[in-house]
């Protein structure tokens, strides 16, 4: 087999696709599966054309049966048909291709062990055959022989996958939706029961690829990690444990945004299931329990699943969940929370006519949110400007900051917020007593404005009134207050525009605290500066360092 372009594989037979549009298969045949004619008990060890057949783009190999869509929009099939996986309006198996009825317009096909489906140019789903476990969505548990629409999907489907007795489809918006067998979880609805018709995977979105294996399903999201869900008994879900899991768990060695943060008492901790840690101080309920006190050992956020990033503001929490929905809880006296009220809470809230989150941070008591398509959104103090809205009213819920349009990271400082645009330059706005926003004057800004000189961008972090940068060539730049040394150029004297750290090079990444400032370099080694009354600088004394 050469110049090859596609690969499926069923239990026992393989098939191959050829660029110039040719289908070879080979292995079993007991049922006619290679289409060739013929239904050998002996297995075939090389490969072989699957004759008549051409003009193919998909190919797709069930436990006895195979698929083939041409370029016309038509799907055909042979192999094993004792429930109507064939599509062909018969339960008789067929050992070469046959054109599946009643079906026309067909961009994907997929195999199941004895079922069919197949998407439409429309966004609709089309299915066939074994329906057991319902996994044909049309509320029965009936066997078909020939295609009918799944009905139930709002939206246009635009993937499909269905390597065990249920299904797993994608829609254009990067939400799932799930049905059929759901013994182990596979569905990752929270429960182990059957589901007949299409029901949306909760608290989860923005994904880009799927696959549902036997008893499980895995999924590849937007931010380059993989979640999984279903039957663990071999550790197949890849998180490092074993048992089942109703709700999806992310796969081990996969990149976070942001699974930890601080706020100026208390810690955030999202672990790899989407489970959110708190400790720390409490007064606030930061924490996110209700009637805990403040807490020395990291203790379980409840009702909170799914979480893939947390931000901690100076006494309150953001999470963002993976259906791209932001909550909050802790103080709420500037609207913080985003919920419409000043009202603080000991539990998580949702933040308000918000969806499609990327990315949250929290500051002194404003917080920030980046969406999918590169729109940044604001909400809680606006005493200084650092919503960005032109005004200085604070707002309890959301609000679009309209000059800022291709955004793709954010920083937030006491008072101060930071944007990165896709382009590599930097763009800050709200409270510059001390030159924070990094334009050469200490006038505070209700809107935002570039950062001069400063381009290639990859990271940003802010403290309380000073900001860093790090460059795509691992220098790192710093401006705003230095009364600490924070600023690591070896004074304490405030600055209105960046200048480089000393000679930092292969910086990694950096954080910022309150009043110092910290970076990792790429063979591992940490450096910090700025503020030490409290040993934050981890180098065994209490001095203030005013360079790295």
């Amino acid at each position: 087999v050469t110049d090859a372009t596609a690969v499926a594989a069923g239990t026992s037979h393989s098939l191959a696709l050829k660029s110039d549009g040719t289908v070879w298969a080979w292995g079993d045949n007991s049922w006619g599966q290679l289409g060739d004619g013929t239904t050998t008990s002996s297995p075939r060890t090389l490969a072989r054309q699957v004759p008549s057949l051409t003009g193919v783009v998909h190919i797709a190999a069930g436990l006895q049966h195979s698929l083939a869509l041409k370029s016309d929009g038509t799907v055909w099939a042979w192999g094993y048909n004792a429930f109507g996986q064939l599509g062909e309006g018969s339960t008789l198996s067929r050992s070469s291709p046959v054109r599946v009825r009643e079906l026309s317009g067909i961009v994907a096909i997929e195999a199941g062990p004895y079922h069919s489906a197949a998407l439409k140019s429309d966004g609709t789903v089309w299915m066939w055959g074994d329906n057991y476990y319902g996994q044909l969505g049309d509320r029965t548990t009936d066997s078909r022989s020939l295609p009918a629409q799944v009905a139930g999907i709002s939206g246009s489907i635009r993937a499909l996958s269905s390597r065990g007795s249920h299904m797993v489809v994608q829609r254009s918006d990067g939400l799932l939706w799930a049905w059929g067998r759901n013994a182990s979880g596979q569905l990752g609805l929270g429960t182990s029961t059957e589901v007949t018709t299409p029901v949306l995977v909760p608290g989860f979105s923005r994904v880009r690829a799927i696959s549902a294996g036997g008893r499980m399903s895995l999924a590849l999201r937007q931010d380059g990690t993989v979640w999984s869900w279903g039957d663990n008994t071999y550790g197949q879900l890849g998180n490092g444990a074993t048992g089942s899991y109703f709700f999806p768990v992310q796969v081990q060695g996969t990149p976070r945004p942001s699974p930890l943060s601080s706020g100026a008492h208390h810690s955030l901790y999202a672990r790899a299931d989407g489970i959110v840690l708190s400790w720390g101080n409490n007064d606030h309920g930061q924490l996110g329990i209700e009637g805990l006190a403040s807490s020395a050992s990291p203790v379980v956020v409840p009702e909170l699943r799914c979480i893939e990033a947390v931000s901690g503001g100076t006494s309150y929490s953001l999470a963002l969940r993976c259906d791209g929905t932001v909550w909050a809880w802790g103080d709420n006296t500037r609207g913080q929370l985003g919920d419409g009220t000043t009202t603080s809470r000991a539990t998580p809230v949702q933040v308000r006519e918000l969806l499609g989150v990327m990315a949250v941070v929290g500051g002194a008591g404003h917080s920030l949110a980046l969406r999918e398509d590169g729109t940044v959104w604001a909400w809680g103090d606006n005493t200084s400007g650092q919503l960005g809205d032109g005004t200085t009213t604070s707002r309890a819920t959301p609000v679009v900051i309209s000059a800022l349009t291709g955004i793709k990271a954010l920083a937030a400082g006491a008072s101060h917020s930071l944007a990165l645009k896709s382009g590599g330059t930097v763009w800050a706005w709200g409270a510059n007593d001390f030159g924070q926003l990094g334009d050469g004057t200490t006038i505070s800004r209700t809107a935002p404005v570039q950062v001069p000189d400063l381009v290639n961008v990859a990271a940003l972090v802010s403290g309380h009134a000073h900001s860093l940068a790090r460059l795509a060539d691992g220098t790192l730049w710093s401006w705003g207050a230095n009364d600490f040394g924070q600023l690591g150029d070896g004074t304490t004297t405030s600055r209105s525009l960046s200048a480089r750290v000393q000679e930092l090079t292969d910086v990694m990444a950096i954080s910022a605290g309150t009043h110092h400032s910290v970076a990792l370099f790429r063979d591992g080694r940490v450096q910090a500066w700025g503020s030490n009354e409290y040993g934050q600088l981890g180098d065994g004394s209490l001095s203030l360092y005013p360079s790295p």
